[in-house]
């Protein structure tokens, strides 16, 4: 159920950059900020088709490469998974399991990272038509809130793959009774 919300979640995201592609691409100029001082004032300046074709490749990495991370990597040896207690999730029945709940975590990661790409490039489309001069402070609370989540998602996959409950250990005198 969860890959399910998760494979939602991403396609209503590609609708969205796609809706937003075509909104602005007639709408911008020829001459488009990409890059912002740390004061938030554009200082580099590209075409409006790099824009938009940058704009697309950052999408079709976010929600189709980083997705495809995790479903090749079920094809990978143990020793170049990283993940917290993976003698015990990777085992047995609990691989297949694992693997869905990483693809998911991924699919949603990738999402939020398109997100992500959709208000800055809402942002400098704002500044490129001069309905606003900077793109502060509304990027850094894109930034912050994605931190934020990305670091949620990090505790919650550590919380998830914890280490598992022990199994019940013999005393010793139960093992000198043996």
């Amino acid at each position: 159920m969860f890959r399910h919300i998760s494979f939602a979640i991403v396609l209503f995201t590609a609708c969205c950059a796609a809706a937003q592609l075509i909104f602005w691409a007639g709408k911008l100029p020829q001459e488009v900020p990409i890059h912002f001082d740390a004061a938030g004032d554009p200082d580099g300046w590209s075409s409006r088709s790099a824009l938009i074709g940058l704009n697309i490749g950052l999408h079709v990495f976010s929600l189709l490469c980083l997705p495809a991370v995790g479903y090749f990597s079920r094809f990978l040896p143990d020793s170049l998974i990283n993940m917290p207690n993976k003698e015990y999730w990777l085992a047995g029945d609990r691989r297949e399991e694992t693997y869905r709940v990483m693809d998911s975590l991924l699919l949603l990661t990738g999402a939020l990272t398109s997100w992500l790409f959709i208000s800055i490039f809402h942002l400098s489309a704002l500044v490129g038509i001069g309905d606003r001069q900077n793109i502060l402070p509304e990027f850094g609370w894109a930034i912050a809130v994605y931190v934020g989540l990305i670091l949620g998602g990090c505790v919650w996959m550590m919380l998830r793959f914890q280490a598992p409950p022990e199994a019940p250990r013999q005393n010793s005198e139960q093992v000198m009774e043996n």
